[in-house]
């Protein structure tokens, strides 16, 4: 059920069915939060036979599933909707610092965003964590590279162009070790004359642009 390799999986799938194995993968999704109150969300991968007979298992452990075709789908699936949930976090980010730095209320424009066409559940799901400084350390840096390094060899190997997405895997895990230390949770910055409640996530702190990063306000405990 892990984010994984796809040819990583077709070979554990070939030797597995060698044994007379039945083989599915279901890659999960939904946020930490969903799957501590049984809302996981499942995308499911392998022989529909198989995903027939063994569906009521899965239904167990999820309250959504998808069947995406044969095996590695769910796999491929998966890592686009990762892939893109970091841009939108990176988005997320950017624009509630753009908004804190020129004198908006962070909670007014989080609602804004989100009656807006930008809203997401990205939004829905990360935002208040932003502003509460919670300071989420479920899915780390270190994961979210991952991820992308995985995502982008697909993308080479479909020959499919990533123009939003960083070009580079370790962009993320690059631009954590560059800024960590020089941002904090739990604190508000100065914006506009006012106290502004500071925009802070384990991933969406950490990535903002290095020069908006340097000119925004000074944080301390």
């Amino acid at each position: 059920m892990s984010t994984s390799d796809v040819h990583q999986m077709a070979r554990m799938a070939e030797r597995l069915r060698g044994m007379g194995v039945a083989v599915l993968e279901a890659t999960a999704t939904g946020g930490v939060q969903n799957a501590r109150e049984g809302r996981v969300t499942l995308f499911v991968g392998g022989r529909r036979t198989d995903f027939d007979v063994y569906r009521p298992v899965l239904e167990g452990i999820a309250n959504r599933i998808f069947y995406m075709g044969e095996l590695g789908r769910a796999t491929i699936t998966k890592l686009i909707t990762n892939m893109m949930c970091f841009v939108h976090q990176s988005a997320l980010a950017e624009g509630l610092i753009l908004g804190a730095q020129a004198g908006i209320d962070s909670s007014a424009l989080l609602e804004a965003i989100q009656a807006s066409y930008a809203g997401s559940f990205v939004a829905e799901v990360d935002g208040p964590q932003i502003l509460d400084g919670s300071y989420d350390r479920t899915f780390t840096i270190g994961l979210v590279a991952k991820d992308m390094t995985l995502g982008l060899a697909l993308a080479n190997e479909f020959e499919v162009p990533t123009d939003v997405m960083p070009r580079r895997p370790d962009w993320f895990s690059r631009r954590a070790i560059a800024t960590a230390g020089s941002w904090r949770p739990h604190h508000r910055a100065r914006a506009g004359g006012k106290n502004r409640q500071a925009p802070a996530r384990c991933l969406a702190a950490r990535l903002m642009p290095m020069p908006l990063r340097r000119s925004a306000p000074a944080l301390t405990h």
